[in-house]
């Protein structure tokens, strides 16, 4: 996995109120806005059900920042992700829904397929150019997915 950033997304769209109930996203957290009884926003954090009403402005913001920061963790260091620990990487497996682990078993079947033609991994010894190798890739999954797209047009199929 790629070490990224944490980034605090900006929350000043989500300070407007569009007149009705909505689900909005913060740094991938879900929050629910509606007006309350006295005709007042509320604001309930998906994750943890906590509720805030009569925010408006920075403390809306603080609600929004306060739980992105409690429920959204950190990446790991640098240095976490080079070790491998085997009995971590499968309790972690172990708590990924169905979607996510098909995405793992896509990547594993990548890596099996790749193995026979290019052998073990090994990104120290290996001197292909992976930047290149995802464009050349990214490039020839195009003109596959446009020869599909073509090739449905012309039969009909997506008329």
């Amino acid at each position: 996995m790629i070490p990224r950033r944490r980034r605090r997304p900006d929350p000043e769209p989500m300070l407007r109120w569009e007149g009705k109930d909505a689900v909005v996203s913060y740094g991938g957290l879900d929050f629910k806005q509606h007006k309350d009884s006295t005709n007042t926003l509320s604001v309930t954090c998906t994750s943890c059900s906590a509720k805030k009403g009569g925010l408006s402005g920075a403390e809306l913001k603080a609600f929004y920042v306060e739980h992105y920061n409690l429920h959204v963790p950190p990446p790991a260091p640098v240095d976490q992700l080079l070790e491998v620990d085997f009995d971590r990487l499968v309790a972690d497996q172990r708590t990924l829904g169905r979607d996510e682990l098909a995405v793992i078993r896509l990547v594993t079947d990548g890596l099996l397929a790749g193995k026979p033609v290019y052998g073990e991994l090994d990104v120290a010894a290996d001197s292909r150019s992976f930047k290149r190798e995802g464009f050349d890739e990214g490039r020839d999954q195009l003109i596959y997915d446009a020869a599909d797209l073509l090739r449905r047009l012309r039969a009909g199929a997506l008329s």
